[in-house]
């Protein structure tokens, strides 16, 4: 991720065209000061590739849970052209950031969403805790999800919806699910929903084609490899869809 703060990140006021007078900007520069108010240190950034548009900030505290394996942060997000809120997720990154979790809890949507109009910096403060207050309830969907083997089944189900987050389909779906670092060799489904997730975000598996053979008749065949996910919102939504869709299919008896 870029540590440098971009125009994404700057304190100047954009010029912004169908905003109604509600619209209060706020810059990131400031939500930043804020949440370091409270003692939270800033590890990263990404901004969009160009623009004002999605951006995140991923900050750690000392108080979070230190669990082996795992790094709990959070992950704040934000646009500076109208289009969001700023938002706070539940970040857990897995070994050395070879992959990164953007838990999302449905019920805390409108907690952890902090609009521009009305910004305040108790309203960041309520944001940090009704996300915090359900790191406990992750960590046992983690635990259970490790605790459970996967069946053919269920694998196979995971697999056939997790290939529809992506319009990069894979030649072969058995590769979304290779495995990458070591520790993820056991058919778990915490391991499998990381290999899936990884291959998801970051591409380089080889994409469906279709070729014409001799017969006219279109065959698939490997295309190009598919690319890394670089979009910040795109990321946060795949994180999102393929969490569900891991609890849904892999913790299913």
């Amino acid at each position: 991720m870029n540590t440098q703060l971009s125009e994404a990140f700057t304190t100047g006021i954009p010029k912004l065209e169908n905003v109604t007078e509600r619209y209060e900007f706020i810059s990131t520069a400031r939500f930043i000061e804020d949440v370091q108010s409270f003692g939270y240190i800033l590890e990263s950034t990404q901004s969009p590739r160009k623009g004002l548009g999605m951006h995140s900030m991923s900050f750690s505290h000392p108080t979070m849970p230190k669990i082996e394996g795992l790094d709990l942060r959070l992950l704040a997000t934000n646009s500076h052209d109208a289009t969001s809120a700023f938002r706070l997720h539940l970040q857990v990154g897995v070994g050395l950031c070879a992959n990164i979790l953007v838990a999302f809890i449905p019920d805390l949507a409108a907690h952890s969403r902090i609009v521009h109009r009305g910004y305040a910096l108790d309203k960041v403060q309520a944001a940090i805790d009704a996300v915090r207050g359900r790191i406990d309830t992750m960590l046992s969907t983690i635990d259970a999800m490790r605790a459970r083997d996967v069946t053919p089944e269920n694998g196979a189900a995971f697999l056939s919806k997790a290939v529809e987050l992506r319009d990069a389909k894979p030649y072969r779906i058995m590769d979304l699910q290779n495995t990458r670092h070591r520790g993820q060799e056991s058919n778990n489904a915490w391991n499998v929903f990381n290999r899936v997730q990884e291959s998801l975000i970051k591409g380089g598996y080889a994409t469906i084609d279709t070729v014409i053979n001799g017969a006219g008749v279109e065959v698939p065949y490997p295309g190009r490899k598919a690319r890394e996910i670089t979009s910040v919102r795109d990321r946060v939504q795949t994180n999102y869809k393929l969490w569900e869709l891991a609890v849904e299919t892999l913790l299913k008896a």
